[in-house]
């Protein structure tokens, strides 16, 4: 509890405080822990992939590209339900022998590619969309709004971000929503020094990189951000 109470009285992450040198993710890829990270977040996926696929609506695009999608989780289960559709899975390099094994596995390999990359650098172009799913919520603002124009720069005019992440009220109650919320925003702090945010922190957000947010879609616990590049 003590390393907590550090990270919130200071607004450091836990390998700040301790002193690593290093990002979150940088100390995961270190310590050969990616495989159990990415499994994490398959499993995280699948609570949310049915309530996510049964508001949202993600026809009309041709390509579709998650980034930030690690192994393929997601877009295995959109590529499932929109047969019409392609796929692009943008993650860094060493996701790639695992999201390429479970496209192959789930018979998507010849509609679906992935591209390693770090969207603090450059994110790559040709997707008609893209789609950014607890993404956001692990960093702080600058960070967010460099991967998101990064996000603009590889869009045309008009097209779509989905983001899907949680929104954080403006007044938090005692319910089991509201504290989830409030658990995971501590839990963002202390892991990469991210925040989960309100609407009008997420509006901004996208306003400031370069987007238009049209409509929020609650899913189940995470909502559905849909915004358009200006």
């Amino acid at each position: 509890m003590e390393p907590l109470i550090d990270s919130i009285r200071t607004g450091k992450t836990g390998t700040e405080l301790a002193g690593a040198g290093q990002e979150r993710f940088e100390v995961i890829a270190k310590n050969n822990q990616a495989e159990l990270f990415n499994e994490g977040m398959v499993s995280l996926t699948r609570v949310v992939r049915a309530d996510l696929l049964s508001v949202y609506d993600f026809s009309g695009i041709g390509t579709l590209m998650d980034v930030g999608g690690g192994v393929g989780e997601l877009m295995v289960a959109i590529l499932r339900k929109y047969p019409s559709m392609r796929g692009l899975v943008f993650d860094l390099p060493h996701c790639a022998e695992d999201a390429n094994k479970n496209l192959g596995d789930s018979g998507f390999a010849d509609r679906c590619q992935f591209i390693g990359g770090n969207f603090f650098e450059s994110v790559t172009s040709g997707a008609d969309a893209i789609l950014m799913k607890s993404i956001l919520h692990d960093w702080n603002d600058d960070r967010c709004l460099l991967i998101l124009r990064l996000c603009r720069e590889a869009l045309k005019p008009g097209a779509r971000l989905i983001v899907v992440d949680r929104i954080l009220p403006d007044k938090i109650e005692p319910r089991a929503d509201h504290l989830a919320t409030v658990l995971s925003d501590i839990n963002m702090l202390r892991g990469p020094g991210g925040r989960e945010r309100t609407e009008t922190e997420q509006r901004e957000l996208l306003t400031s990189a370069g987007f238009r947010l049209t409509r929020i879609v609650p899913a189940g616990r995470v909502n559905v951000l849909e915004a358009s590049r200006n």
